[in-house]
């Protein structure tokens, strides 16, 4: 099996729906972010090889950057900024290593092939709604339904893991409705 971690970001879903197959697993979630995944990679079997994608424009990379720069961190961010700690408060550099950081993580979990990608979101295509909601789904060979391709954020992983992802988007990046799949 190939193991996809991604960003939640809705912006992503036409570029990952061209990377799914019977083989792929995809699991979504702030950042691409490893330390917030426990339950999740531990209940996944079978992985051979793991790729990370994260992207530009990061809601979670620009949460990362304020902590960085003095900001308070809630409780609710520790592990999820562990990763970051001893970078320069720099969006573009924290984006630019994040892929990495993350997938050094997955190194020190698995021992499998990893690679990451950065996608630059100005090459994508996707309609801005203007109207968001964030799906939760348990991580799979889905990817999020044709009909809410442009405006759904995608939080793919299980239960016990969604706790930052729901901090980041309610508080981050605003989204509202929260849907389960």
């Amino acid at each position: 099996m190939h193991l996809i971690i991604s960003c939640m970001d809705r912006r992503l879903n036409r570029y990952l729906q061209g990377m799914a197959s019977g083989q792929t697993v995809f699991v979504r979630n702030a950042g691409a972010n490893v330390a917030t995944l426990k339950d999740t990679l531990g209940s996944l079997e079978g992985v051979e090889s793991v790729t990370i994608i994260t992207h530009t424009d990061c809601g979670a990379m620009g949460v990362v950057e304020q902590v960085l720069r003095g900001n308070d961190r809630p409780d609710d961010l520790a592990e999820f900024m562990r990763p970051f700690i001893g970078l320069r408060p720099d969006r573009d550099e924290i984006e630019r290593e994040n892929g990495e950081l993350q997938a050094d993580a997955v190194r020190k979990m698995m021992d499998v092939e990893v690679k990451s990608i950065l996608v630059n979101t100005g090459t994508l295509r996707y309609e801005s709604t203007g109207r968001y909601r964030a799906l939760f789904m348990r991580p799979s060979g889905n990817t999020v339904p044709k009909e809410r391709v442009d405006s759904t954020y995608v939080i793919q992983n299980s239960p016990g893991d969604r706790s930052t992802d729901i901090y980041i988007a309610r508080n981050f990046l605003k989204i509202r409705e929260f849907d389960q799949e």
